[in-house]
């Protein structure tokens, strides 16, 4: 969890939550990452901490299998670089899973220096000139889209990010609903074993609670147990509040019940999207996992023409406005 270090610094065009109020109390979201693009502190290097960071904290991730709390995701081997032509325009994409609003950014580090956020930092890319961004599906249809790009208020100074364009639902006033942020709080006292009788299943990833178990005997990986939030609980605030952006009915539903509700089709309820969407029904939370997006979101960047041939790492860098969460990400290159 981090937060921007001043004052927000976006512009109101750009924001992707909570729109009609930007500040006083009922800015819920005032100091989370969007806020200011690029200035909030991250964790690792730049290309992601495995599970959010080294500490367990509520409504927190969980590493992939295998994979450490807090391992740095510069630290993973190399893979075989895609190659960049110097002075050329390249695609770049990323899916979503849950929509936490906000928005990112593409940086490259020499592979030569040290892996660092302040690495990504002296090399931002610039978007494609025409400002045009495309839903990619899995079936390889495409839906072109107008980006809605900023380079006001942003780390560094004049780098440009997109706004994420998949808009949640204002299905409530969040600070109304579940009133002004809580401080977010630890998990100290997991403990592992069966699913206790009565406990909900929850896939990894969702919001940890006191007591939670991490489950070893049941179905998946890193299956994890646990019931209702207590109440007026850090994780109990971050429920409602990702029930007021289109969650429904929040990140702790029995699995079981969501099969059993087959397709859904997707969207925020009519009226409700916090901005128009890019696409029909591509809008709100996700659903838990279970009826995943099929499509990314693609971008043209720039290569500078200016850039030393060599090895390089691409990071891409979403920052949150609706969690103070930030995501990263990173891909070899080989630039010619």
């Amino acid at each position: 969890m981090v937060s921007i270090p001043g004052e927000p610094t976006l512009p109101e065009y750009a924001r992707s939550v909570n729109m009609n109020t930007s500040d006083g109390p009922r800015d819920v979201w005032r100091y989370n990452p969007w806020r200011a693009p690029g200035s909030a502190p991250v964790f690792g290097s730049g290309c992601g901490s495995a599970g959010g960071g080294a500490l367990p904290y509520q409504n927190g991730g969980n590493p992939p299998p295998g994979i450490p709390l807090g391992f740095d995701g510069a630290m993973m081997p190399p893979t075989v670089p895609v190659v960049w032509a110097r002075g050329t325009e390249v695609a770049v994409a990323f899916a979503l899973e849950a929509n936490h609003g906000g928005g990112y950014s593409y940086r490259l580090c020499p592979a030569w220096e040290r892996t660092t956020e302040e690495c990504f930092q002296r090399t931002p890319l610039r978007f494609g000139s025409d400002k045009t961004s495309w839903l990619v599906y899995a079936n390889g249809s495409k839906i072109e889209f107008p980006r809605v790009q900023v380079d006001e208020g942003t780390t560094p100074a004049g780098s440009e990010w997109a706004r994420n364009p998949v808009p949640t639902c204002a299905l409530c006033d969040p600070h109304s609903t579940c009133g002004p942020p809580l401080k977010p709080e630890r998990c100290d006292n997991f403990t592992t074993g069966g699913c206790p009788q009565g406990s909900i299943r929850a896939t990894c990833g969702d919001a940890c609670f006191p007591g939670d178990t991490f489950a070893a005997g049941c179905p998946g990986p890193q299956y994890r147990c646990h019931g209702v939030p207590p109440p007026g609980s850090f994780a109990e605030q971050q429920q409602c509040y990702a029930n007021c952006a289109g969650s429904f009915d929040g990140k702790i539903r029995p699995t079981e019940a969501l099969n059993d509700r087959g397709p859904l089709p997707g969207g925020c309820p009519a009226g409700t999207a916090a901005f128009p969407e890019p696409a029909p029904h591509v809008s709100g939370f996700n659903d838990g996992g279970v009826h995943d997006w099929d499509w990314s979101v693609m971008d043209l960047v720039k290569v500078p023409p200016e850039l030393r041939p060599g090895r390089y790492v691409l990071s891409w860098r979403w920052d949150g406005e609706q969690s103070a969460q930030i995501w990263q990400n990173c891909a070899d290159l080989q630039v010619m």
